[in-house]
């Protein structure tokens, strides 16, 4: 089978998505531009940014495998079977789908990590009596603290993964609170601040149970305004321009 008809097989995309997916691709390259003046000296160099960026992105084409771009609808398909677990309608469905991905791009994080601590959270919506809107504000409100931290991408991805396993288990301790304290220091300093300790305190709240992921998620979003503050004044970085390619990639 042609590579096109089994991505096609696992997840169709009407042709006019795809082209405004590809405009998204293209705008995030020229973010990648802009957090870099090597890069843009480059283009410049070269003749013109366009000229520039039209070989850059053709090179990126040719480096393609077919192994890539399955493992790019593998991860589409991974994200949306996630999803179908938490949400009980097409409505609740496209709803989470579109924030997860809006979330991911804004805070130039991963989009499978991002939407595992979704799912993680989601999974408990009822019992934190959060709504859709709410649990992608819980969402949004850690991935934004984990820029601030200045976490690298892969370093990011991790402390997303444990946090959603702590969200999974009901409380955070252990390895998922250590991946806090080391990863995101900015994440603890919210939680600690929205519970009126100090990050000092929180592994011995850990090791206490006090942690539980009620208490964690009505600190964040005592804290979601100064983080988001906070978050806007943090300049892009290559990497995190790099992951919302990635991104990108992976809707298209």
């Amino acid at each position: 089978m042609e590579i096109a008809s089994l991505v096609m097989s696992v997840d169709a995309r009407p042709v006019k998505k795809a082209g405004e997916e590809l405009s998204k691709f293209t705008k995030q390259a020229d973010a990648t531009e802009k957090a870099t003046g090597r890069f843009s000296k480059s283009m410049r160099d070269a003749g013109s940014s366009g000229s520039a960026l039209n070989k850059v992105l053709g090179i990126t084409a040719g480096l393609l495998s077919a192994r890539q771009i399955l493992q790019a609808a593998e991860s589409w398909v991974t994200l949306n079977n996630r999803l179908r677990l938490v949400t009980d309608s097409t409505n609740a469905f496209n709803s989470a789908q579109e924030n997860i991905f809006r979330i991911a791009q804004e805070t130039r994080q991963g989009l499978t990590a991002t939407a595992e601590l979704y799912q993680r959270i989601a999974a408990n919506q009822k019992e934190l009596n959060l709504t859709g809107q709410q649990t992608a504000g819980i969402v949004q409100t850690i991935n934004q603290a984990l820029v601030i931290s200045g976490t690298a991408a892969a370093g990011a991805d991790a402390a997303l993964v444990q946090l959603g396993q702590a969200f999974a288990s009901g409380t955070l301790r252990g390895e998922e609170l250590n991946a806090v304290l080391e990863q995101a220091p900015a994440l603890a300093q919210a939680i600690a601040r929205g519970m009126g300790v100090t990050v000092g305190q929180l592994r011995a709240l850990g090791a206490e149970g006090v942690l539980t992921a009620d208490s964690v998620v009505k600190a964040l979003q005592s804290q979601a305004d100064a983080v988001e503050k906070q978050f806007l004044t943090m300049t892009p970085t290559v990497s995190g321009a790099l992951k919302t390619l990635d991104n990108s990639f992976i809707q298209l």
